[in-house]
């Protein structure tokens, strides 16, 4: 059986629980690589300290305006 492995993308607000330290896990577990994107990548990135990929700058793809700050506590 071939197993594919795939480049996941992700994006994170807020701090990082039990249930998304468990996910990143798995997935790395089954080989498959992930980039989280925030924006607040320097305080995430302190919080995966053993995550295997990348911390992404969430404002690189979609700019947080006013209107999107209101949605994120």
């Amino acid at each position: 059986m071939v197993v594919q492995r795939a480049h996941l993308g992700s994006f994170w607000s807020g701090t990082i629980g039990d249930l998304e330290r468990i996910s990143i896990e798995s997935m790395e577990n089954l080989g498959h690589s992930l980039d989280i994107y925030s924006y607040e990548p320097d305080e995430l990135s302190s919080q995966v300290e053993t995550f295997n990929g990348n911390v992404k700058n969430a404002n690189d793809v979609l700019p947080l305006t006013a209107e999107l700050r209101d949605c994120f506590p």
